[in-house]
């Protein structure tokens, strides 16, 4: 299954107030919140151009105590929600998806990171990243 946390979200004028409502399939998973989350600051990551600097960051924070994971290719576009017919070349990938939010987070977030490309034999395979804060 794959959800976005939040369906709506309305400012409330004046208040500095932000109502966010989340998807009812998320009840379950929220009702047991106790240990194994990722907490991050609001004001940054609404400071995102991208949506996909924003995935990324949560992805990353998921591993921040390791500094390093390696990840597969097609993994990393599913889990950044990237549809299969969405930039198939890796070059295309790597420079409007990977180095945006590369340089995106070293500017604006508490950890950045730096990846190196895992080849068979000529074709990329997975992305190791090397994580810092």
């Amino acid at each position: 299954m794959q959800t976005h946390w939040v369906s709506s979200a309305d400012y409330i004028d004046g208040s500095g107030m932000v109502n966010l409502t989340f998807d009812p399939l998320l009840k379950p998973y929220l009702l047991q919140l106790k240990g194994n989350f990722t907490s991050s600051r609001l004001e940054m990551l609404l400071s995102f151009k991208s949506q996909y600097t924003m995935r990324m960051y949560s992805l990353l924070k998921q591993y921040e105590n390791l500094s390093k994971r390696d990840i597969d290719l097609q993994q990393l576009r599913e889990m950044l929600g990237i549809a299969k017919d969405q930039y198939p070349l890796y070059s295309n990938f790597r420079e409007r998806i990977l180095e945006p939010a590369q340089k995106e987070l070293k500017l604006k977030a508490d950890l950045h990171f730096e990846f190196d490309e895992i080849k068979q034999s000529r074709k990329v395979s997975a992305i190791r990243f090397r994580i810092f804060y």
